[in-house]
């Protein structure tokens, strides 16, 4: 499970996590411990390096648990709190949010009323400043589940009468979404939709040198195919979340969409990822365009051009290898 509590200062993640802990292992005996990752310091590298590396090897379905006591959706609220410039781009979320739908996360807003939230901070020993804006943040956090398209559930602390309830409804949410997701264990390249409408098909994951490892597909750090990608793509696909992205080299594309009652459209990137599909037979129709890296080299001015093709390719099906501005 891929638990994410968020909420402001003083709502009561921290003893929300540590009941979630002992409730699962008390549910689980002899499975792993559960993980737990409390972000307490402002982004400070790159976004994926604070927000997807710690978790890139996550697997749904397993006996793995995490909870994650605050996470990404923070930096949609705090930099402008604190007058700070975010790290984080909008391909750059989008793309996170990509995977925590893949892998099965719950978003859990923790939220009570301000009195209450103002009651918890006096009783803490060392105080920020910022946590005393607690109708901003109350407002903020609200806003920003508006956002996110990770499933997401509310945990009112107001309401909790202290019993198992409220964290057996948690842990039933979590296990649910972990069971709707995509078979990750025979391509853990993938990320995007549980259901896709379209999914794009590269070759292999290229990392450059000094770079984090990534397991999934076309992770769009700057200068990368990956990023040029996201970008050329309709907006509504990413905002919507209607496509996901894989390698065919590195595993199989079909067979992790084995309950989908109605198969994604498959655009295929580049001649090596065509070649592996003809050769596999894993796929009997699928549109074929040039990969993003050769794009992005020689044809850099027409990035949305190429975004337009990808999405009539996915509509006609048709064979585009050769397509040029």
């Amino acid at each position: 499970m891929l638990i994410i509590l968020e909420g402001p200062d003083g709502a009561g993640k921290t003893r929300l996590a540590q009941r979630l802990i002992e409730r699962i292992k008390a549910a689980q005996p002899g499975a792993p411990e559960p993980e737990y990752i409390h972000k307490k310091t402002p982004t400070e590298t790159s976004f994926l390096a604070e927000y997807l590396q710690p978790i890139a090897d996550y697997r749904p379905r397993t006996d793995r648990t995490l909870i994650l006591d605050r996470w990404h959706l923070g930096e949609l609220i705090y930099p402008e709190m604190t007058d700070r410039q975010t790290l984080a781009t909008a391909v750059e979320f989008r793309y996170l949010e990509m995977f925590l739908k893949s892998r099965g996360a719950v978003v859990v807003h923790v939220t009570t009323e301000p009195t209450a939230i103002l009651q918890s901070l006096t009783e803490r020993p060392e105080h920020d400043s910022l946590e005393y804006r607690v109708l901003e943040q109350h407002a903020a956090f609200g806003r920003a589940l508006k956002t996110t398209s990770v499933r997401s559930i509310t945990y009112d602390r107001t309401q909790d009468a202290n019993t198992s309830t409220s964290l057996d409804l948690i842990i039933a949410h979590a296990c649910a979404a972990e069971l709707d997701t995509p078979r990750i264990d025979i391509n853990p390249t993938y990320v995007g939709a549980v259901r896709p409408a379209v999914v794009l098909i590269g070759d292999r994951r290229n990392v450059r040198k000094d770079s984090f490892e990534y397991d999934t597909a076309f992770v769009p750090e700057s200068a990368t195919s990956g990023h040029f990608l996201m970008n050329a793509l309709p907006k509504y696909w990413l905002k919507y979340c209607t496509v996901g992205f894989l390698n065919a080299n590195e595993g199989y594309p079909v067979k992790i969409f084995p309950d989908a009652p109605v198969q994604p459209r498959y655009v295929v990137l580049g001649r090596e990822a065509e070649k592996t599909l003809r050769e596999t037979a894993e796929l009997e129709y699928f549109g074929v365009v040039p990969h993003p890296q050769y794009v992005r080299r020689f044809h850099h001015h027409a990035r949305d051009s190429y975004g337009s093709m990808i999405q009539n390719v996915s509509m006609s099906m048709e064979d585009q290898s050769t397509w040029r501005p």
